[in-house]
C-alpha cells in the first residue's frame, strides 16, 4: 500500500471510529507498528488527526475542552513529559511556584522529588497530590470542580489566588496564536490564569508544539505578559522567531525520543 493510500486510510478509520490504537490501525493498513507510529506523527503535524500515547483520535479542534480527561492525558505525552522536563531546570530550589492545571501541568509536578525547599501553589488536584508526595510546602486554591476534569475554579480559587503572590508561575493555554496571544477555548479558567500572571514576578509558558499556529476563543494575556515559552524541538522556527522578536525567551527541549 502507498503511502498516501495508507494515510487517507489511517484518517478514515479514525474518523469512523473516534479513535484507534496503534495495533488496529497496524491490522487495518497491514503496516508495521513502526511505520504506523511514523504516520501518526505525519498526520498529528498536518492536522488530521491527534496522535495520543498509543494511537489517535479524531481531528476536533473546537471540542477539544470537551474530551475526556483521560484522553487528553495521552494526547502529546511524550512531548509534554519533554517540555516539563526542560521546565524543571528553571526552578531555583527555596522558591515559591504556581503549577497551572494540565496534563503538562501534572508532568511537571512529578518531577519536583528532588527539591524540598518549594512552595507550590496549583488549583489542579493531581498536580496537588504529586506534590504531596515530596517534601515540598503545598497550598490548593479550593473551589468549583470544572466538570470532566480535576480542575478547581470559580470564586472561591480565585479569591485565595489573588491573595498570594509567586516566584514563577509556570502556565498552561490551549493555543499561542501570534497575532493575538495566549489562549483558551474555554471562559471558565480566563479570569483565575489571568490573576496568577498579573501576580507574579516571572511568567514561564508550557507550550508543546501542537499548540502553536493554532487559535482559540479567549485571550488569556499578550506575548509580552510572558518571559519564557518553553516548548519541545518540534515547534515550529518561524513562530519561535516571531516570539523572540516579541521580546520572550524560548527553551526548547531535546527531541522527542524514537520509539520501535
Amino acid at each position: 500500500m502507498l503511502k498516501l493510500e495508507r494515510h487517507q486510510k489511517i484518517v478514515e478509520y479514525v474518523n469512523e471510529h473516534g479513535a484507534a490504537t496503534v495495533d488496529d490501525l497496524a491490522v487495518e493498513t497491514q503496516a508495521s507498528l513502526a511505520t504506523i507510529r511514523r504516520d501518526l506523527i505525519q498526520l498529528d503535524q498536518g492536522k488530521r488527526i491527534l496522535r495520543t500515547h498509543g494511537g489517535a483520535v479524531r481531528y476536533n479542534q473546537p471540542a477539544m475542552e470537551d474530551l475526556p480527561l483521560d484522553v487528553r492525558q495521552q494526547m502529546h505525552q511524550e512531548e509534554k513529559e519533554l517540555v516539563a522536563e526542560a521546565a524543571v531546570q528553571l526552578i531555583q530550589e527555596g522558591t515559591t511556584i504556581y503549577i497551572g492545571a494540565g496534563t503538562t501541568g501534572h508532568a511537571l509536578a512529578s518531577k519536583l522529588g528532588a527539591f524540598h525547599h518549594l512552595t507550590v501553589l496549583t488549583n489542579d488536584i493531581d498536580v496537588a497530590h504529586e506534590i504531596a508526595l515530596t517534601d515540598n510546602s503545598l497550598i490548593v486554591a479550593g473551589g468549583q470542580l470544572k466538570p470532566h476534569s480535576r480542575t478547581l475554579y470559580g470564586f472561591f480559587a480565585e479569591l485565595t489566588l489573588r491573595e498570594l503572590n509567586v516566584d514563577t508561575a509556570f502556565m498552561i493555554v490551549d493555543a499561542v496564536d501570534l497575532d493575538n496571544g495566549f489562549m483558551d477555548y474555554g471562559v471558565d479558567e480566563v479570569s483565575l490564569k489571568r490573576l496568577v500572571i498579573q501576580n507574579a514576578k516571572r511568567c514561564i509558558m508550557l507550550c508543546d508544539a501542537a499548540k502553536f499556529q493554532i487559535s482559540a476563543l479567549v485571550n488569556v494575556c499578550h506575548l509580552s505578559d510572558v518571559q519564557t515559552v518553553v516548548t519541545n524541538a518540534e515547534a515550529d522556527p518561524a513562530c519561535l522567531k516571531r516570539l523572540k522578536e516579541s521580546g520572550v525567551a524560548v527553551v526548547q527541549a531535546e527531541k522527542v525520543r524514537k520509539g520501535g
